[in-house]
């Protein structure tokens, strides 16, 4: 466990891996975050795959709103593609207004 590693997050994917309960259901959204970054840096991803639908279902409807930002990341690691792909799209173009970035 590295310093800046979230000890909860830690323990969910071994849990979930084995389906051993109590594998939490819901997520704050501090808490989903969280796991998406514990799940992107150790790989476990396999260990998660079927609790990310249903812990990103609540919060993936306020992905476009303030504060809510890092829904982006969470979407790209459980595979949510096609929120992925609007938010992605919707930042691109409030990054680069009328397509006046090295991209457009």
């Amino acid at each position: 466990m590295l310093h800046d590693d979230d000890h909860v997050g830690l323990r969910i994917p071994p849990k979930a891996l084995h389906n051993h309960p109590p594998v939490p259901r819901l997520l704050s959204f501090k808490k989903l975050v969280n796991m998406a970054v514990v799940v992107d840096k150790y790989d476990c991803l396999h260990a998660t795959r079927m609790y990310g639908d249903s812990w990103m279902k609540r919060w993936m409807p306020l992905a476009e709103k303030l504060g809510y930002e890092k829904c982006l990341f969470v979407a790209r690691i459980w595979g949510a593609e096609k929120l992925f792909g609007s938010l992605f799209r919707r930042v691109a173009a409030q990054t680069y207004p009328e397509g006046r970035g090295r991209y457009g």
